[in-house]
């Protein structure tokens, strides 16, 4: 199948396994399995009885229905959407480098994004939506220079969206539904508590040089009012004056309010 076309094996009840040798297929324009029960297990052959060609389709693509008629040819295509495949996406299908559109969504796919997704140079749609794929975008899904359309929504995606315009330039309803996936375009942020502890760790240091000026100014002022007044003998004297007077106004107000203290006393037992 080296020389394949068009691969449509769509609205069937065709059980059974995709080949792993889609990735042989360098020629390939077109592959539409959709709305089928297949289960994504990968044998080594395919039946030749569903091979057919058509020189008209209508191709999912960017998330729209697109009629290709002349065109077709320039038109790199697989479409395994709204199926019941199951296991992890084959590296080996990233090996197409002259795929356009790949369309693998509502499935039971799992496991990991591959790496080699990055060797599809010339992908323009992608979309991965309502499947359970996990762990982190790749990195080299960012260096896709012509990816247009990306839907990775509804999966169980984590980590952060890897920088840079190419992804970080879609829409939030490419990755909506994954709960820990973080970074722009999304709000959440992917370091809430350590720019917490930053933001309190700034607040902490603030407040301790603050206490340390504080702490310094006050003994700074109080030695040189200390130094004045020992250092000029007028002022010594008016401050021992000012101490002994301060001493006699306490103890007489003391005495005062304890002598009123007495007397309510004697006032409330009588």
């Amino acid at each position: 199948m080296s020389s394949l076309i068009v691969l449509d094996i769509s609205q069937n009840t065709i059980s059974g396994h995709i080949p792993n040798c889609l990735g042989n297929i360098k020629t390939l324009l077109f592959n539409n399995v959709s709305r089928n029960k297949l289960s994504f297990k990968f044998p080594s052959r395919i039946p030749n009885s569903y091979l057919f060609s058509d020189d008209s389709l209508e191709l999912v693509t960017k998330g729209q229905v697109l009629q290709y008629d002349r065109n077709l040819h320039f038109m790199t295509l697989i479409d395994m959407s709204s199926n019941n495949l199951s296991g992890t996406i084959p590296p080996q299908l990233f090996s197409l480098i002259g795929l356009h559109s790949l369309n693998l969504s509502n499935n039971k796919l799992e496991g990991e994004i591959p790496n080699e997704i990055g060797n599809m140079k010339n992908l323009e749609s992608l979309d991965f939506s309502t499947n359970q794929l996990g762990g982190e975008i790749p990195e080299s899904l960012s260096r896709l220079s012509f990816l247009g359309y990306l839907n990775l929504s509804f999966n169980n995606l984590t980590g952060k969206i890897p920088p840079g315009t190419q992804l970080q330039g879609f829409s939030v309803l490419s990755y909506m539904g994954n709960h820990d996936l973080c970074g722009p375009p999304l709000t959440k942020s992917c370091f809430p508590d350590d720019e917490h502890v930053h933001e309190d760790g700034n607040e902490f240091k603030f407040l301790t040089w603050f206490y340390i000026g504080l702490e310094s100014g006050f003994v700074t002022g109080f030695l040189g009012v200390c130094c004045t007044i020992f250092l000029n003998r007028k002022l010594r004297h008016a401050f021992f004056k000012f101490l002994y007077d301060l001493k006699d106004r306490i103890h007489i107000m003391v005495m005062t309010n304890i002598n009123r203290l007495h007397n309510y006393t004697g006032i409330f037992h009588s």
